[in-house]
């Protein structure tokens, strides 16, 4: 089903992705915290999954793409903590983007010797 596809569709929803989460990440937090505790780690798992598995089967370099990706949230983190003053960087907020990234990155490799991609 991947395979059909085509590279440009998900080249374009990579970018939507990216976009998604730049939002995500830089607008200032509006209301109230979230009603389940720690539940924006699944945010942060899901919003930098989702562009890192949509970017690697759209046969970005692994590698490039990865190694951005991660650098991309060390930096979200960096600027929420010292320059956004409704926000705040956190480490564990980085280790969710990182799991997020590493689990994509993994379905993403097991998708490719499926589809012999």
């Amino acid at each position: 089903m991947l395979a059909r596809v085509p590279q440009r569709v998900l080249v374009f929803l990579t970018v939507a992705a990216l976009l998604a989460n730049a939002y995500a990440v830089f607008t200032p937090s509006s209301g109230p915290p979230l009603p389940i505790p720690q539940i924006d780690k699944v945010v942060h798992f899901a919003i930098f999954a989702a562009p890192t598995l949509l970017g690697l089967l759209a046969r970005a370099s692994r590698r490039g793409f990865v190694a951005g990706m991660l650098t991309y949230a060390a930096l979200t983190e960096v600027i929420q903590g010292l320059f956004l003053s409704t926000r705040s960087g956190s480490v564990y907020d980085l280790l969710a983007d990182a799991l997020g990234i590493a689990v994509a990155t993994w379905i993403a490799g097991r998708l490719a010797r499926h589809t012999g991609g």
